[in-house]
């Protein structure tokens, strides 16, 4: 019998609105990846959007992109707590898919 597609699992990003605006003006954000920031969920005061594995891993670099090419220090310094926040749900989702996989980390 085959087996059901397994559906992805969706992680929350955390933001306040100023964080989704800097995401959402971001030249190097991909056709596409608006979407889950602005759909998004309120939730005791933060916005909440969800987004895949491979979303997040995308996301994240394109806020190393914008990191790295930027000469505003300002706006480097508003985008460090978003990498940050981002690589922790990429690796949560890395150990998730890892375990799933069978494979153990080293």
């Amino acid at each position: 019998m085959p087996q059901k597609p397994r559906r992805e699992t969706l992680y929350p990003l955390r933001l306040i609105p100023q964080e989704q605006q800097l995401l959402l003006n971001m030249q190097s954000l991909r056709p596409g990846y608006d979407k889950p920031l602005k759909a998004l969920r309120t939730t005791k005061g933060e916005l909440v959007a969800m987004f895949t594995y491979g979303q997040l891993d995308v996301l994240l670099g394109s806020v190393a992109y914008e990191c790295n090419h930027t000469k505003d220090r300002k706006y480097d310094m508003a985008l460090e707590p978003l990498f940050l926040r981002i690589s922790k749900l990429v690796e949560q989702g890395r150990q998730e898919l890892l375990a799933e996989l069978g494979h153990k980390e080293e």
